[in-house]
């Protein structure tokens, strides 16, 4: 089973299918913990950049 996240382009373009009621997951809640945002590493930054805008659509 692969998370929707990253199967969606392959779903989109119909190189998978996607087959519904087989597993139920929990809700997954992520925090991110960083001591200031005024000195952060550019690859932590990015790393949150990429969760804000990918992950807007799965929150209920």
């Amino acid at each position: 089973m692969i998370p929707e996240i990253f199967a969606k382009p392959y779903v989109t373009n119909k190189q998978v299918i996607r087959i519904e009621g087989v597993a139920e997951f929990p809700q997954l809640t992520v925090y991110a913990m960083y001591p200031t945002r005024k000195y952060l590493p550019y690859k932590v930054n990015l790393f949150l950049d990429f969760l804000k805008g990918n992950t807007t659509e799965f929150l209920p």
